[in-house]
């Protein structure tokens, strides 16, 4: 086994997330209300996981890079924090379109949902090589294992049970298996 990666169980889940979230809004229904909004919350759901997540990283992970890599993480943050917001309204606007403008509504969420997820995996590889990098040249796998325990101490039970559900089905069977044992996650 290699270093301690703070990023990459994680962000399968979260691949796995927003790939489900894209292909939803793609297959949606816009003449049925109740898919519209079953829709709207899921976009909701997924929108605080992924604040959540970025949240941690700042405060987690962020202090322990060099400052050019957690500028540049920063940056990437604000652009995910706008195009989240682009998402939100879109579903907004989709939830009050009448039914002639719904087709269009259903779109224009559609594409942004799709620059959401472009962007977030763009992200998540810099995360996975760039930061990843920086980490281990700065951290011990002990200070990296600190950190995860911090992150994992600030999330409720209830949510890392959640946050396991999402992961594990995105997992390969030997890291499920880790993820399981205790010894991967």
């Amino acid at each position: 086994m290699g270093r301690v990666d703070l990023f990459g169980v994680v962000h399968k889940g979260i691949r796995a997330l927003l790939f489900e979230l894209s292909s939803a809004a793609a297959r949606l229904d816009v003449t049925s209300s109740k898919d519209v909004d079953g829709l709207a919350a899921r976009i909701e759901h997924v929108l605080e996981l992924l604040e959540e997540h970025a949240r941690h990283e700042d405060a987690v992970i962020a202090p322990a890079l060099p400052a050019e890599v957690a500028g540049m993480l920063a940056i990437d943050h604000g652009t995910l924090d706008e195009l989240a917001a682009a998402v939100a309204e879109a579903s907004d606007a989709l939830a009050l379109a009448g039914l002639r403008e719904r087709a269009a509504a259903g779109g224009r969420l559609s594409r942004a949902i799709d620059r959401l997820v472009a962007a977030h995996l763009v992200h998540m590889i810099r995360e996975e090589t760039e930061a990843n990098a920086a980490l281990w040249a700065a951290c011990d796998d002990d200070a990296l294992i600190a950190m995860q325990a911090r992150i994992h101490a600030d999330i409720p039970p209830a949510r890392m049970s959640e946050w396991l559900e999402i992961i594990a089905p995105a997992l390969n069977p030997m890291e499920r298996r880790l993820v399981v044992e205790g010894r991967l996650e």
